[in-house]
């Protein structure tokens, strides 16, 4: 697997060198359903998948295989650099997904009569800057190919979200009480209560890799017409 579908090679165009890939990357590229749907690929995307083949700490574009997979030492897989591995990021990102959706969901249920701004809504207000920064580091990184159904449904949320913080912050301007609070503070619920749609659908982008949940997106995205050879 490391030498033939992980293994970086470079191909002449028109006397021109084109960028290093492996056949992994390769096959998904040119959608080739018959290689990425062949045993020995599965089988390396497992091995990724699971942190059994990591990255090369001094050469990233080669891999290797990790040699304390069958250890029974815990602070063996208890390692910082562990976190590189595909599933052990998958599941921080649906528990912090999950985090974020127990916030909003108390936020929205604890409405503040007054307009003040409460330690669960000042959570769900970092979390959101924190998603938008992730979003601009891999956009700088990736350029405009990064952009993708997914990416402006997330930005669609957090525009939302931007959009009920700033009110709020108009109608902490106001005196209390006043009409014009009460009006802001109102305007910055809807737009919170509007968004409830986008933060439920969102566990789709985190969830596909489960079997149900990604044929279910697949299904959804509008750049899939969810025909056999797609669900295979």
């Amino acid at each position: 697997m490391e030498a033939i579908l992980l293994r970086r090679y470079a191909i002449m165009v028109n006397g021109e060198e084109e960028h290093t890939s492996n056949v992994i990357e390769r096959a998904v590229d040119l959608h080739c359903l018959t290689v990425v749907g062949s045993s020995g690929y599965q089988k390396a995307i497992m091995y990724i998948w699971r942190g059994w083949l990591v990255p090369h700490a001094a050469q990233p574009a080669h891999f290797i295989r990790y040699d304390k997979v069958t250890s029974t030492n815990f602070w063996d897989h208890w390692n910082p650099s562990r976190m590189r591995v595909p599933k052990y990021q998958n599941g921080l990102q649906i528990f912090l997904s999950l985090l974020f959706l127990v916030l909003y969901t108390i936020a929205i249920n604890t409405i503040n009569s007054e307009g003040d701004i409460d330690a669960i809504e000042a959570l769900l207000y970092i979390f959101t800057v924190g998603f938008v920064a992730d979003e601009i580091i891999k956009l700088w990184k990736a350029g405009y190919n990064y952009i993708g159904f997914w990416n402006v449904f997330n930005n669609s949320l957090y525009a939302l979200l931007a959009a009920s913080f700033g009110l709020r912050m108009v109608a902490l301007s106001h005196s209390n009480p006043s009409e014009d609070r009460t009006y802001y503070n109102v305007l910055s619920y809807n737009f919170l209560a509007f968004s409830a749609p986008f933060f439920w659908l969102r566990l789709l982008l985190y969830l596909d890799t489960y079997r149900f949940f990604g044929v279910s997106t697949l299904c959804l995205s509008p750049s899939s017409s969810c025909n056999t050879n797609t669900v295979i």
